[in-house]
């Protein structure tokens, strides 16, 4: 069985050729096989190529539709080690959050102790979730960065500047 279809509810082509990645449809597959040799003994009959040919470009097609196969696996492993390597950074990332968390906990309870205060804290005081938008952070303001208005008249300035240098 693979990818969920019985081996015997696949096309004879398709199990033929040992497709394990690409599923063509009955038609696809009858396309592939008699569509060519059709294709190849018209292309015969008008002479335009060899008798050969009624051989061969099956044969072909047949190999470019393996190659296909073969391509289609590499980008599916590929992109199955993608999402493992995406699953052990989210993990890492939420390890990180409950450990510093838990260490921002520690430190209030031990400077509400120090203080003679109660010793409680707050689940307010650390949110479990920084806030996002999608899956970047929200980002925060910088003090170096120029003023809206400035970076503004700067690319008005290059846009102005552009336009001369054409006229």
């Amino acid at each position: 069985m693979i990818a969920g279809i019985a081996a015997k509810d696949r096309p004879f082509y398709a199990r033929v050729l040992g497709l394990h990645y690409i599923r063509p449809s009955g038609l696809l597959c009858f396309f592939f096989f008699e569509g060519a040799i059709a294709l190849a003994t018209l292309l015969a009959l008008a002479e335009l190529v060899t008798w050969w040919a009624v051989v061969v470009l099956p044969g072909a097609i047949a190999i470019m539709v393996k190659i296909n196969d073969l391509i289609a696996g590499f980008g599916a492993r590929s992109a199955a080690r993608a999402q493992a390597r995406a699953a052990v950074r989210s993990a890492t990332r939420r390890a990180a959050k409950r450990e510093a968390k838990a260490a921002g906990r520690q430190a209030a309870l031990a400077s509400a102790a120090a203080d003679g205060g109660p010793a409680q804290v707050d689940d307010e005081d650390f949110p479990d979730e920084v806030p996002a938008v999608g899956r970047a952070s929200v980002p925060q303001p910088y003090a170096g960065l120029a003023a809206p208005d400035e970076v503004r008249s700067s690319q008005a300035r290059r846009r102005q500047s552009a336009a001369h240098r054409y006229d």
